[in-house]
């Protein structure tokens, strides 16, 4: 396996009717639903830099949880390694990334996601969640 040079979250939280997860739009196509990832900084960790584009591209700070494992892909020629954290969202603030965010049930956030990556990483995660 390469090293990890991504970090991404699964941004969940707890209400009256149940789990809801976060989904954002793609910075590089608006029709395609995805989960908040981005490059690992120098000077941090991926832990660090899971909660930080939290932040950064969903404009939610939270309480990060375990490590999803990986997701491996190639997208225009880079190899690419993306190590997923669960994150409790406990906090909205503010975001300069103009991205749309839905909360959804696990079902409808099934459906929405573009990539199988994307909904391998939401079924890991409402599976630690349940247990």
């Amino acid at each position: 396996m390469r090293p990890t040079n991504r970090a991404g979250v699964v941004p969940y939280r707890r209400t009256p009717h149940g789990l809801e997860f976060l989904l954002i739009t793609s910075s590089r196509n608006r029709s395609e639903w995805v989960l908040p990832k981005g490059h690992i900084e120098p000077d941090e960790d991926a832990p660090a830099a899971a909660v930080r584009e939290l932040m950064e591209e969903a404009g939610w700070d939270g309480r990060l949880g375990a490590s999803l494992g990986t997701v491996e892909y190639v997208k225009d020629g880079e190899h690419i390694t993306v190590e997923y954290f669960l994150v409790e969202a406990l906090r909205e603030g503010q975001t300069s990334e103009q991205r749309l965010r839905r909360w959804l049930a696990l079902d409808e956030a099934l459906a929405l996601a573009s990539h199988e990556t994307t909904r391998a990483v939401l079924q890991r995660a409402a599976k630690r969640l349940a247990a």
